[in-house]
């Protein structure tokens, strides 16, 4: 809900041709030029931030600094400000996607997008980040369908 009568509407609809259960019918209202406007311009608004020194991670909409950022820019309601997240006291950022951090709270976080993500721990992010060409064996299922 953006106001008494503005809201943001997101749905995904799939559309079955006959037996053809894969088939998906792109929603015919999108405009990917504005999407594309709207990602360029996120990133020149916070580029002044990602190309700190302290700047430890970025992601489309997300940045890790080594020290806090002015008050002035942090609001969980406003528009076009930075929401603080998390206060980070030890992290590990690996790659897009692929982090640990531990909070001031105790609380943990952890995001792999690979197929092994269950095989991923607080440690393997140490120990990967102590040996960067370490390697490690995991068995994985994976249920791909073959046409």
């Amino acid at each position: 809900m953006l106001s008494d009568n503005s809201f943001i509407v997101a749905y995904h609809s799939n559309r079955y041709s006959g037996s053809d259960r894969d088939y998906w019918n792109p929603p015919t209202n999108s405009a990917v030029q504005l999407a594309a406007a709207i990602t360029v311009s996120a990133r020149i608004y916070m580029y002044p931030y990602i190309s700190k020194k302290d700047c430890y991670y970025t992601d489309t909409d997300s940045v890790v600094l080594g020290k806090p950022l002015p008050s002035d820019v942090i609001s969980s309601s406003v528009l076009g400000k930075f929401k603080l997240e998390d206060e980070i006291m030890k992290g590990y950022f690996l790659a897009p996607k692929s982090y640990f951090y531990a909070v001031k709270h105790g609380k943990e976080v952890l995001k792999y997008k690979e197929l092994t993500k269950t095989q991923v721990t607080p440690e393997w992010f140490e120990e990967q980040y102590a040996d960067p060409s370490r390697t490690v064996m995991a068995q994985v299922q994976a249920n791909f369908r073959i046409k």
